[in-house]
């Protein structure tokens, strides 16, 4: 299912620094790491993004139970 979500200059900022850690750490970051590094002052905003960059099909979770499970979807590279 495609989700229509349109891409904000926040959730574009979200994806740019996912394809960087994870190109240079070869690992998706922490949803902490995430807010911490971006600025944002709850982890609950970095939640609220991602789940909506999943929604756009830019991004997937491989395992709820654990912190780093973010993958990049081909078309988002």
């Amino acid at each position: 299912m495609k989700n229509n979500i349109p891409m904000t200059p926040k959730m574009m900022g979200v994806l740019k620094y996912l394809r960087k850690y994870i190109k240079s750490n070869e690992m998706s970051p922490t949803i902490r790491k995430i807010q911490v590094d971006l600025g944002y002052a709850s982890p609950n905003s970095i939640t609220v993004l991602i789940n909506k960059l999943v929604g756009r099909g830019e991004v997937k979770r491989i395992a709820k139970d654990k912190a780093r499970n973010l993958v990049l979807n081909g078309k988002s590279k």
